[in-house]
């Protein structure tokens, strides 16, 4: 009989990227991280990828490391890593080490992109808290209960002494 040809489609390279934070509340001046996971979902392998991701001001950025291939470069608070390569179904892991300096609230975003690809981002936001801020004391009900009554006994002494 004649030849059978069979077709057979493959879904190009597709990447997603989730970015977290080994903490949501860190504290000032101890260390924590960022994690960035890129995985292609694609049938087919995602050539030259590239993830960046600024970290905010007042988080100073450590050592970098990707795993389990790449390199990353790191420059002041610019964070650049390459993978030559992420086959269909897999996945990279880009750890971030910070150390805060400055105590408030920032949202930190990475993206990727590959040959070819469209440009996917994901983001975490932290609070850097800082432990040595006084509380503002507060009263309970009863505490301000005392404080209004000491205050009405100590004006009604002072109009009946017509002070």
């Amino acid at each position: 009989g004649p030849p059978v040809t069979t077709t057979v489609a493959s879904t190009p390279a597709a990447l997603t990227i989730l970015k977290t934070a080994s903490t949501p509340t860190p504290i000032l001046g101890t260390p924590f991280s960022f994690q960035i996971v890129v995985s292609n979902t694609g049938g087919a392998a995602a050539s030259s990828v590239q993830v960046t991701d600024t970290v905010p001001a007042g988080l100073l950025v450590g050592a970098v490391t990707i795993a389990p291939s790449g390199s990353c470069v790191v420059a002041a608070q610019a964070v650049s890593c390459s993978i030559p390569t992420l086959a269909a179904g897999a996945s990279a892991t880009i750890t971030i080490p910070v150390t805060p300096s400055v105590a408030g609230s920032s949202t930190n975003t990475a993206a990727a992109t590959f040959t070819g690809g469209s440009t996917v981002q994901s983001s975490a936001i932290v609070t850097v808290l800082d432990p040595s801020g006084t509380a503002i004391p507060a009263a309970s009900a009863w505490g301000l209960m005392l404080l209004v009554a000491a205050l009405g006994s100590a004006g009604l002494f002072v109009m009946r002494r017509g002070v």
